[in-house]
């Protein structure tokens, strides 16, 4: 990938939204690709030249987890990133209790792709930062691959610290508290900060798209994880606690880990979780309905919205 800033881009239709602007699917050379718009960035020029200075990293990390960044598009005055074309954003399979759908070894499934996907970005010397349920996609293709979206590049975040001039905001609930907390690691990422991250994402898969710390306001969350909160253990490992469920957990909960070297790497991580899975048994139709009954999921009219990528 040589060029930053693309053309033969043709834009089509709205999809979703993300923290920033609108989703569009369309066309980049005749290949389908999303567009994420970034519209504080339109009205700020002398944003856009540390933005495009950061997509060459970006682009030459390409991996069947990781969502590919083909580059930028500057239409009407907008600035679009833009990836190669996946199915929609994961959160989205767990809509209106279709999270029964996915029975705990499927949820294990998705979680080995985010490890892997992550595992990749580290070994590429990047980090994300912005890793959460919303910003994993789902491609229908091989079995239902699970893609990391990488988020940090849309508030201009690479090589392990958020550039502050371009984003003010960050979610305070997936941030590991180091790096949450004013001082001089603030806003400072890597691998044990993402692990933490990807600790809350798999226990919104396993919880079924569930908010995490829906009880805590944004604002308490730093202080109630330093006293010592952490998530609870989703119902679904506890119904299935002999089927891998409990060992799932344990690994899982290592991501909270109050040291960050105490945390697991995601080689350690996606290892664990793959012997797991592999142990074991399928999912049946019977497991599913517990999974149902358990969750009581609340099927608001939530089709009408619009997807959050």
């Amino acid at each position: 990938m040589s060029s930053v800033f693309l053309e033969n881009c043709v834009i089509s239709t709205r999809v979703g939204v993300c923290c920033f602007g609108g989703v569009y699917s369309g066309t980049y050379n005749g290949t389908q690709v999303v567009f994420k718009e970034l519209r504080k960035m339109a009205a700020d020029s002398a944003k856009l030249p540390k933005l495009s200075a950061l997509v060459p990293k970006v682009q030459q990390i390409i991996h069947p987890n990781v969502v590919q960044l083909y580059g930028l598009y500057i239409h009407d005055n907008s600035v679009y990133t833009v990836y190669k074309r996946y199915d929609g954003p994961l959160e989205k399979l767990f809509r209106n209790g279709k999270s029964s759908n996915y029975g705990l070894k499927e949820r294990t499934h998705f979680i080995i792709d985010v490890a892997t996907g992550m595992e990749y970005i580290t070994s590429a010397q990047s980090g994300d930062g912005t890793l959460s349920l919303r910003n994993l996609g789902y491609t229908k293709d091989s079995n239902s691959v699970i893609t990391v979206i990488i988020g940090g590049l849309d508030v201009s975040y690479f090589g392990n610290v958020y550039d502050t001039s371009l984003v003010r905001s960050f979610a305070r609930k997936w941030t590991s508290p180091e790096v949450a907390k004013e001082g001089d690691n603030h806003l400072k990422y890597n691998e044990k900060s993402d692990v933490w991250s990807f600790g809350v994402t798999a226990w919104e898969i396993l919880n079924g798209g569930r908010v995490p710390f829906e009880n805590v306001s944004t604002g308490d969350i730093l202080k109630k994880v330093e006293e010592g909160l952490r998530l609870e253990e989703p119902k679904i490992t506890q119904l299935f606690k002999e089927n891998g469920g409990e060992k799932l957990w344990n690994i899982i909960a290592m991501c909270f880990e109050t040291n960050p070297e105490k945390r697991p790497t995601f080689t350690q991580i996606k290892e664990q979780l793959q012997n797991v899975y592999n142990e074991m048994k399928e999912d049946t139709k019977e497991d599913l309905k517990k999974i149902k009954e358990a969750e009581k999921v609340d099927e608001d009219d939530e089709d009408e919205e619009e997807d959050n990528y």
